[in-house]
């Protein structure tokens, strides 16, 4: 999901800060991807007509560390 694609749905960075309960700053310190915590709350948030990017695995896999 792009920072643009939410700040044109939402019409401003301060009513899409508004609608996550967040400061205008914080979004506007978004990187171009929004974080991907934040792509879930907005999908929620807009029934659907936003959609939260597909997580890709990393190929890393975590290994239980014995004691």
């Amino acid at each position: 999901m792009r920072k643009a694609d939410v700040i044109h749905f939402f019409g401003s960075v301060g009513a899409v800060a508004t609608a996550l309960g967040i400061t205008s700053q914080a979004v506007s310190l978004w990187p171009e991807t929004v974080p991907l915590g934040r792509q879930f709350q907005l999908e929620k948030m807009t029934e659907g007509r936003l959609k939260a990017d597909t997580p890709q695995p990393t190929g890393k896999r975590r290994t239980a560390q014995r004691a």
